[in-house]
């Protein structure tokens, strides 16, 4: 593909903002006698056709002058986060964009943070994961759509394969591992058969175990966003990484199966997502290890240094939502009973009740989806003016309408209204 032809594929994928955007960083790279390029995913994805969520940009040369000279001239913000010479750029109508310098990797020993050293662009490219992200396009004006290909990644975006760039890659850094299952996963790809066999012996060498429990941790949780949980079960096992990973834990058919009722209850509780995203690694654990000892548990969450309420929910959410589903039994036919059994418990310890016990399942979506919205239209100030005052008998009182209301037997601010007048009326006699 030439790169008159890459040329026009960037102005028919990329907003003209963007376009403007990488011109001007092109431009001004170029000034400074710089080679500037789109790098990494986003030129996977633009090959691909599959939509760019951000730019990465990588320049010979240092990427903070570059990224506080862009901001200035388009009215935004750079940070330099890092110690690896980058700068992330935030702009206006809401584009973020990464800009690295173009370094070299070296690794001091396996699973260690790299030394890094500056370099040109192709022995920047040569330091990433997969030949796939191992790909650039200039920006400059006299070269922009040229593309830089030093590892055959076009060839394996066409063949739909994974693969790393040498056989230390794994041993370099473990996450790789991870995030080939992620990638693998996320464009229907599969893992090149070296590639696979380094995966499989570095993860028999124990490398994993030289991870951070915040590394590991993090990768874990980016792979639960974009998959299934049962799904990501299964391909963990299949590739070895969950026995390395997990070492209490097995891919039983009871387990995927709790994980697989899981993944329902998530589908059908989507407007658990309006206070926030559900905590998936804790909930993934869990139910994992729902047949395990505690102390396994809690093995597992010191490994991938759980802390807070991720901690918690990981060790406790089995008891609690064993607890739960025994309370919830005798109340399938109740709304109210259903609304005050989980009233005190987190959307995760519902769901993990629902997963392990499914004869409550439509208790625990009715009640995450319409029931814990349910509130009564009256409140304390009207009790007032109602004559009713202040005291204990205002909670008992809208305790008993919020019941009627969720039972169906009042269902309008009047009703509600004469409810209150009768409750006041018997807790006075």
């Amino acid at each position: 593909m030439r790169a008159t032809r890459r040329s026009e594929i960037l102005r028919q994928r990329l907003s003209p903002q963007r376009i403007e955007l990488i011109e001007l960083a092109g431009r001004l790279a170029a000034g400074r006698g710089a080679a500037c390029c789109l790098v990494g995913g986003c030129v996977r994805d633009l090959l691909l056709g599959r939509p760019v969520r951000e730019l990465d940009l990588v320049v010979e040369g240092d990427a903070t002058a570059l990224g506080g000279e862009l901001a200035a001239r388009l009215g935004g913000t750079a940070r330099s986060p890092t110690r690896f010479g980058t700068a992330k750029l935030e702009l206006p109508q809401r584009e973020t964009i990464d800009l690295a310098s173009a370094r070299r990797e070296i690794y001091p020993s396996p699973a260690a943070l790299p030394v890094v050293e500056p370099a040109g662009i192709d022995e920047d490219l040569l330091r990433r994961d997969f030949t796939i992200n191992a790909l650039a396009i200039h920006v400059e004006p006299a070269c922009f759509g040229k593309l830089r290909d030093p590892c055959g990644g076009v060839r394996d975006l066409h063949l739909g394969l994974i693969r790393v760039l040498h056989d230390r890659s794994f041993i370099d850094d473990p996450t790789r591992a991870l995030r080939a299952v992620r990638f693998a996963h996320r464009l229907g790809f599969r893992l090149e058969q070296g590639t696979s066999r380094w995966m499989s012996e570095a993860s028999r060498q124990g490398v994993l175990d030289l991870l951070s429990g915040s590394r590991l941790r993090r990768e874990l949780s980016l792979l639960l966003l974009e998959m299934p949980l049962r799904r990501t079960a299964e391909l963990l096992a299949g590739s070895g990484l969950l026995s390395a990973i997990f070492p209490d834990a097995a891919a039983s058919e009871e387990a995927l199966a709790r994980l697989g009722r899981l993944d329902a209850l998530l589908d059908r509780t989507r407007p658990l997502a309006e206070g926030g995203e559900p905590r998936r690694l804790a909930l993934f654990v869990s139910m994992l290890l729902a047949e395990n000892r505690a102390t396994d548990v809690q093995r597992l969450a010191d490994r991938l240094d759980l802390r807070g309420g991720d901690r918690e929910l990981a060790i406790g959410a089995v008891a609690e939502a064993r607890g739960l589903a025994l309370r919830l039994a005798p109340l399938l036919d109740s709304a109210s009973g259903i609304y005050f059994a989980l009233e005190r418990s987190s959307a995760e310890e519902a769901l993990a009740a629902a997963a392990l016990s499914p004869e409550v399942e439509g208790a625990v979506v009715a009640h995450l989806n319409r029931l814990s919205r349910v509130r009564p239209a009256l409140g304390g100030d009207d009790l007032i003016r109602m004559g009713i005052p202040p005291g204990p008998a205002h909670g008992r009182i809208l305790r008993e309408i919020l019941a009627a209301r969720l039972d169906g037997i009042v269902k309008t601010p009047e009703e509600e209204a004469g409810m209150a007048r009768r409750l006041a009326g018997d807790l006075e006699g």
